[in-house]
């Protein structure tokens, strides 16, 4: 999500003017929202088998998380956040797609509430609350390609709801829609009798709600964003370990700000998100621990001015899921202990899935 304010940088010592200043702890606070636009991550339902545990999926999570950890980390632009909304696969096995062909529908709601922190996690007074409810669209058609299970999916197809209040007294909300992500192509590989692996490419197009105006709280990136996708999913009678990895590599926004009363553009670097999710299963019931990691891990291109700090940030939390058969719903909650540059957030999601073809 885009806020649209624009505020001074606190590492350095430019002069803003009043309105600036009022923007700054507003923008800040925003990079929190982008995780709850969305919501259209897959709910699959994978083919189980006999009671074991690989513990290789436990080791892929932590070599993903500490690579991103040793990473250099740059900056975002300002009011700018993650085009992936970190935490919004835990729970789902994304290493493995339904054993059976058809057409899904996954629909998921979340909330958020959180303070703006800045890059020494202290609070800047800034509070955020959003509300989302979005869907997707997964087909599976039956086929393989290069021994993989294919898919294809549309994600995003929903609305955000945005409040933020600041200490100055700004209040400001906004509805709109987000960017829609298309996924043309979706492999996932059956490694071995529990272990499934899966690869594919997102791409976000520039069709959410943005406008470069003062005080506005924009929801789409207004930038086309790649993304390469990697999931490890284990999967028995009695567990469901899953690692989904994947970098978000963003283009260009031409119209990110004004500087010196010229409009100009900014590129956000590329981040780094992981969602994983440790789940103990006892008949229709699955339940246990997730959690995500965010870091930027390569350089912002564009004027210091819209400078925005690196956003960085890692949870903890508990999910629950309950399979009818043909629909599964699931809630998990999550609490934010690290958080840099972004919003420190409290986060509920709740998700329904549905065969309907």
């Amino acid at each position: 999500m885009d806020t649209g304010i624009h505020r001074h940088d606190t590492r350095n010592s430019r002069t803003q003017t009043p309105t600036g200043a009022q923007a700054q702890t507003a923008s800040q606070a925003l990079r929190l929202t982008m995780h709850s636009i969305r919501l259209g991550r897959t709910m699959n339902k994978p083919a189980q088998s006999r009671k074991t545990f690989a513990p290789r999926v436990l080791a892929a999570v932590i070599t993903a998380a500490g690579v991103a950890v040793t990473a250099p980390a740059s900056a975002a632009r300002i009011g700018s956040t993650p085009q992936f909304p970190v935490g919004i696969t835990m729970g789902s096995p994304t290493g493995a797609l339904p054993p059976v062909p058809g057409l899904w529908l996954i629909d998921k709601g979340s909330f958020q509430g959180a303070d703006s922190v800045n890059a020494y996690g202290q609070r800047t007074g800034t509070t955020t609350t959003v509300w989302t409810n979005n869907a997707q669209l997964m087909w599976v058609p039956g086929f393989k390609v290069l021994g993989a299970q294919y898919a294809a999916f549309v994600r995003n197809l929903g609305a955000v709801n945005i409040t933020l209040k600041t200490p100055t007294g700004l209040t400001a909300q906004h509805s709109g829609l987000p960017d829609t992500e298309i996924v043309p192509a979706n492999l996932s590989w059956k490694l071995s009798q529990h272990l499934y692996f899966d690869a594919e490419l997102g791409i976000y197009l520039k069709d959410g709600d943005y406008k470069n105006q003062p005080h506005r709280l924009n929801i789409g990136q207004n930038a086309t964003t790649y993304e390469p996708n990697f999931s490890l999913s284990y999967l028995d009678d009695n567990w469901q370990l899953t690692a989904h990895a994947l970098f978000d590599i963003n283009g260009w926004n031409h119209d990110a700000g004004h500087v010196n009363g010229k409009k100009v553009g900014y590129r956000n670097g590329t981040t780094f998100d992981l969602d994983y999710t440790l789940f103990r299963k006892t008949g229709h019931w699955s339940y246990g621990m997730v959690g995500y990691f965010l870091r930027q891990i390569s350089n912002d291109k564009g004027p210091a001015e819209l400078n925005g700090g690196k956003p960085e940030q890692y949870a903890v939390g508990i999910g629950t899921q309950y399979d009818f058969g043909k629909v599964k719903l699931m809630g998990t909650y999550t609490h934010d202990y690290h958080a840099r540059n972004i919003g420190q957030k409290d986060m509920l999601i709740v998700y329904l899935s549905v065969k309907a073809l």
